[in-house]
C-alpha cells in the first residue's frame, strides 16, 4: 500500500470516521462546546457549496461560468451566512432575554419567603 496524506474512503473507513465523529461530537457536547464544533462546520459547509464553483472557476478547474450563473450561486452563499448570522443573533438575545426573566422570577420568590415584599 502506497503511502498518502488522505483517508482511504472505503466502506470501513466511512464507518471509522462516523464513529470517530460521534464520539467526538458527544465528549464536545458533554464539555459544553458542541455547537463551536458541530454548527460552525455546518454553516461553512452550506454556504461554502454554493461558493466552490465560482471558485473552480476562476481558477480554471472547471468550464468557466458566465457572470449570470456566479451572481446567483454567491448571493445563495451570503444569504445562508446571513440566514445563520440572523438565527444566531435571534438565538443570543432569546436567552439573554429568558434568562433575564428567570432571575427577576427567583428574586421575587426569594423576596416574597423573606418577607420583603
Amino acid at each position: 500500500m502506497e503511502n498518502t496524506l488522505f483517508i482511504d474512503l472505503n466502506g470501513t473507513g466511512m464507518v471509522l470516521l462516523f464513529i470517530v465523529g460521534v464520539v467526538g461530537a458527544m465528549v464536545s457536547g458533554f464539555i459544553g462546546s458542541g455547537g463551536a464544533f458541530v454548527l460552525t462546520p455546518a454553516i461553512v459547509l452550506f454556504s461554502g457549496f454554493f461558493y466552490i464553483p465560482s471558485y473552480l472557476s476562476t481558477l480554471g478547474m472547471i468550464e468557466p461560468l458566465s457572470d449570470g450563473t456566479m451572481a446567483p450561486l454567491k448571493a445563495v452563499g451570503d444569504g445562508t451566512l446571513a440566514l445563520a448570522l440572523a438565527v444566531g443573533g435571534i438565538t443570543i438575545v432569546l436567552a439573554i432575554v429568558k434568562g433575564i426573566a428567570e432571575h427577576r422570577h427567583q428574586h421575587a420568590e426569594l423576596a416574597t419567603a423573606e418577607g420583603y415584599e
